[in-house]
């Protein structure tokens, strides 16, 4: 068994963050991964280190502190990816055959819009993407590029509300299947989502794409190029990626102010946090003896429900995490009718998250610092949103003028 495989068997069964000294022993000691260097815990750091530089939020590993692992969770940070210095980045999006017709897709139009919810920070115009269809018969099926940044389309679908703008370029005739193809290529093989994982946009590391270009190469048939289709500026690459770092550090700056204020101060942002989510009759009651309960509000539907809400605002460093027991506690305050938050700015530990829905008692729900700051920056809270004037050719867009 590879390492990282190893790794991941022993945190799944671990089911909480494990230094990488206790990771290695665990891994060798059950017999999953024998490594023959002197320093194998150096050895794990390493493997896991690059699989998540390489994969970001698609990598199945978290780094929580220094030298300390973890499976990543859909609620983790987006972290940065690690790119070619001087153009775009590669892309794998996958599709399922049962719910998106890639092929019938391409041959009705030559661009289309593609979730990307949970790299949408990444994703910069002029990316260039491999469409990748899962199944029996899985493998590369076309080549692409994203023409725009991401955006929040107005109707959230089955895939999320969060898209990019794509443009098919070539199909792969014949596709390059995961079996033989893929799987009898070292360097394409050893990239994990390319043998199987679920998903829908992954980050190829440069090798892999590097090499992937010299296998496509005699495959490619040029689709019919969009009408408007924008080709690649450098430019607006790098607006992009500007904006993607900016982002990025307004997030971590915004979550380690959170953590620095006084705990009534704190208790007043999530006052602001359920104003602006439309809950009612917002109050701050955080006071010793307040039996955990720091906020309390209503939410109401038109007449039809009301719904009194208790919120306990846990203002702690990263690593100081929120246990079961104060979960318990919350639940054990709330009237019966009443619904209960606890929002932190650090995160939950295993035992927090198991009480918050244990079997045959009232769920409790669960809000960490990262999932904190993406809804005060949703919401504007905290951070200041500019609007850019950025202009564009379009190509369309003249056709039309002159049509007039």
């Amino acid at each position: 068994m590879k390492a990282s495989d190893a790794a991941y068997e022993v945190l799944k069964s671990a089911g909480e963050p494990l230094h990488k000294d206790e990771l290695t022993k665990r891994m060798i000691e059950g017999g999953l991964w024998q490594s023959e260097g002197r320093t194998p815990s150096a050895t794990v750091t390493s493997i896991l280190g690059t699989e998540i530089a390489e994969l970001g939020a698609a990598s199945r590993f978290v780094r929580r502190e220094p030298n300390v692992f973890d499976l990543r969770r859909d609620d983790d940070p987006i972290p940065a990816l690690e790119a070619p210095n001087d153009g775009p980045k590669a892309w794998m999006f996958q599709a399922n055959p049962k719910r998106h017709d890639l092929l019938a897709g391409i041959a009705a139009h030559a661009t289309e819009p593609w979730a990307m919810n949970q790299h949408r920070d990444h994703a910069a115009q002029g990316d260039r993407v491999q469409f990748f269809l899962s199944g029996d018969q899985a493998g590369i099926y076309a080549v692409g590029q994203i023409t725009s940044t991401a955006y929040r389309a107005e109707k959230a679908n089955e895939f999320g509300e969060w898209k990019v703008d794509i443009v098919y370029e070539a199909l792969v005739d014949p596709p390059l299947l995961r079996n033989p193809d893929i799987a009898a290529d070292p360097v394409l093989a050893a990239f994990a989502p390319f043998m199987g994982r679920m998903g829908t946009n992954f980050p190829i590391p440069p090798s892999v794409a590097a090499r992937l270009a010299v296998v496509l190469a005699a495959r490619l048939k040029p689709v019919k190029p969009a009408a408007g289709a924008v080709p690649f500026s450098q430019s607006a690459h790098d607006l992009n990626r500007s904006v993607e770092t900016a982002r990025h550090v307004a997030k971590v700056d915004l979550l380690a102010h959170l953590r620095a204020l006084e705990p009534g101060q704190f208790q007043h942002v999530i006052r602001l946090l359920l104003d602006a989510l439309d809950y009612e009759d917002v109050v701050v009651t955080g006071q010793s003896g307040d039996r955990g309960i720091d906020i309390r509000a209503v939410l109401r539907y038109r007449g039809i429900a009301e719904v009194p809400t208790f919120v306990q605002a846990k203002r702690y460093a990263a690593g100081n995490n929120v246990d079961g027991a104060t979960v318990g506690r919350l639940r054990g305050s709330l009237p019966v009718e009443a619904h209960g938050i606890v929002i932190t700015t650090s995160d939950f530990t295993k035992q927090a998250r198991a009480e918050a829905v244990a079997s045959g008692l009232k769920p409790i729900a669960l809000i960490n610092g990262p999932a904190l700051v993406e809804l005060l920056v949703d919401l504007g809270i905290g951070v200041e949103k500019r609007q850019v004037e950025v202009i564009r050719f379009d190509p369309t867009k003249l056709d039309s003028d002159l049509a007039q």
